[in-house]
């Protein structure tokens, strides 16, 4: 490791996993785990360099975790929320005779102290003796060891009474149950991206340092946005410290109104019709971009109005919108596509389209008034090698309320990372069918959008258009089973020197659906004339781009040849009648004299859309 900021978010990535469980289980839940863990990571950030000279990174993490689980287990109370990894109903036990097992040591984790929770993970995930949790909790070896060795009889004897009534030869053994319950107290599914959750621990920290100096200094500092390419350089901003959320805040079915327009009569007028409905209550009227909106929850009648969540932590939303320019008057109820429910009991994050046509949806964020930041992915970045890297930046919230546009909607915010509500289709619209200049032009506009690139800094050197016969499709819905279809093939060039490419198949027949092969794909710079493209067909068949005048062949995995074109225009069609449609196949060039110019399975690309 050169100790670079590409190095340390491997490394969050690579032991996140292992750290949190240990963190988990000290502390009594994946939540609070994930926020030890974070924090803990984040601290490491400026001593990275120095880490990585030592060699010692990882074992600075666990004690930096274990310092941290502790610290904050001794703060709570005992985790008797600790998950229960099954049902504890008697008829469930017959299907799953290990259920009442997990849950009998769940009860007695959840009652164990810290230290020896901590001893027991640290031994299952690190390799680790008491020691190091003795060392982090500033207590001797000795009195760990046997709190560990009172922890494991416990579990043995809950175990053995637990089982007791099963048959012998369902008996689920101590070792297989305990695991089972570790693993599902430990969970780790929540957090889909540890770095972005490192990168708002690491802002909040500063920000509560910077607080601190600023009054001090009767400062007042403006918030400045921190982007994933450069977060370990020192992040500026103020926010309010924060202090003990009142009880309303925790559920999102009790919070109050807010939001600019929650007293304006229009919007009053729809609430009070509405109140009266279960679980019905206002949250946020006001502006987002160029749209009002109006947001409450409700959690009648799952049949007529489906939500995809679980439970009353997580209920339904209902959206009424209108033009800014219209006022609240103007509010009708909205349909919101997809998952229509809260993201966490303290969170609702909701994808909002804009009136705009084409325009990036906004994004409303929601949660606890303390909770002072977000972290959101706005973009991504392609790269020479043929990847992408996210655009992830801060969102300062006030009140716990803040917005923004981006075609990439994922965020971090409290304990939740991923996807708000409402992710409907995708408003990113390329022309249907027309020259590859105006597809060019579009797709510059789309990808400075993305990127953060000005438009005029970006470079479009291959624009191709070609009028192909592709098997399996039909666009004039005559019957023909070799239709023409034109293939449009523009490659853009960003500032950075990092290749993007569409690839769209169209006709002007009537009820033919423009398919998009690659939409904004990142490609290889070294490798970006190559690829082999599926096409939606029947058979498996492909679009090959390569130089022209060169054949393209169609070559299993085994080396069995399917099929040969001559490319022309920088592309050609090849199918294959003799495979199922998932086979993986090598794409061969032979120069007009046969000799191999390239013979391999061309990289998938990596889409920045997605």
């Amino acid at each position: 490791m050169n100790g670079g900021t590409e190095d340390f978010e491997d490394f969050v990535r690579a032991r996140w996993q292992e750290l949190h469980r240990v963190a988990a289980i000290t502390v009594g839940g994946p939540d609070a785990g994930s926020h030890v863990t974070a924090g803990a990571l984040a601290g490491l950030a400026d001593r990275w360099a120095e880490l990585t000279s030592t060699g010692s990174p990882t074992a600075a993490a666990r004690i930096a975790v274990m310092t941290g689980a502790l610290t904050a287990a001794s703060k709570t109370p005992p985790p008797g929320g600790m998950k229960t990894p099954a049902a504890v109903a008697g008829h469930q036990h017959d299907a799953d005779p290990g259920a009442a097992a997990r849950v009998a040591l769940t009860v007695v984790l959840s009652e164990a102290p810290a230290t020896a929770r901590a001893a027991l993970a640290a031994a299952r995930w690190w390799d680790e003796t008491p020691a190091l949790i003795a060392d982090c909790a500033h207590t001797d070896t000795a009195t760990v060891e046997a709190e560990l060795a009172d922890l494991q009889r416990a579990l043995t004897q809950a175990h053995a009474t637990a089982v007791d009534s099963l048959p012998h030869e369902r008996t689920p053994p101590l070792t297989d149950a305990l695991a089972d319950t570790l693993e599902h107290a430990a969970d780790t599914a929540s957090v889909t991206d540890p770095v972005a959750c490192v990168i708002t621990a690491r802002g909040n920290a500063r920000r509560r340092r910077t607080r601190r100096a600023a009054l001090g200094a009767g400062v007042v500092l403006t918030a400045a946005a921190v982007t994933a390419l450069g977060w370990l350089g020192t992040p500026t901003g103020e926010a309010p410290a924060l202090t003990p959320d009142v009880g309303q805040w925790a559920v999102v079915t009790s919070w109050s109104p807010r939001g600019a327009l929650a007293d304006d009569p229009a919007v009053t007028s729809i609430a009070a019709e509405h109140g009266a409905e279960p679980g019905a209550n206002l949250l946020f009227a006001g502006t987002v971009g160029d749209t009002i909106a109006m947001v409450m929850t409700a959690t009648e009648n799952r049949a007529t109005y489906p939500a995809f969540g679980f439970g009353p932590d997580q209920p339904r939303l209902r959206l009424w919108t209108a033009p800014a320019s219209d006022g609240p008057a103007a509010l009708v109820p909205t349909q919101i596509v997809g998952d229509n429910t809260a993201r966490t009991p303290d969170v609702v994050a909701l994808s909002i389209d804009q009136q705009a046509a084409a325009a990036a949806p906004a994004i409303l964020v929601m949660t606890r008034p303390t909770i002072p930041s977000a972290t959101i992915t706005v973009g991504a970045l392609p790269q020479p090698d043929g990847s992408t890297r996210p655009v992830v930046r801060e969102l300062p919230l006030t009140e716990g309320i803040g917005s923004y546009t981006a075609f990439l909607p994922r965020l971090a915010v409290s304990y939740y990372q991923g996807p708000p509500a409402g992710v409907g289709p995708d408003r990113s619209s390329f022309p249907g069918h027309g020259p590859a200049t105006e597809l060019a032009a579009a797709q510059r506009t789309l990808l400075a959008a993305v990127t953060g690139h000005a438009a005029d800094t970006l470079r479009t050197p291959t624009a191709l258009e070609s009028v192909v016969s592709v098997p399996g499709i039909e666009p004039d819905r005559t019957g023909d089973d070799r239709a023409p279809v034109q293939v449009t093939v523009v490659t853009t060039i960003t500032r950075d020197g990092g290749w993007v490419r569409t690839t769209r198949l169209s006709s002007t027949a009537p009820d033919f659906a423009p398919a998009y092969l690659e939409r904004l794909a990142a490609v290889p710079s070294s490798d970006h004339t190559h690829a082999l493209l599926p096409v939606p067909a029947v058979a498996p068949t492909f679009i090959a781009l390569g130089p022209d005048a060169a054949t393209a062949v169609l070559v299993t995995t085994e080396g069995q040849v399917r099929d040969t074109a001559t490319i022309s225009n920088g592309l050609a069609v090849l199918t294959s009648t003799q495979d199922p449609p998932a086979t993986t196949f090598r794409l061969r060039l032979l120069a007009p004299d046969g000799h191999t110019v390239y013979d391999a399975i061309p990289p998938i690309s990596d889409e920045l859309l997605d």
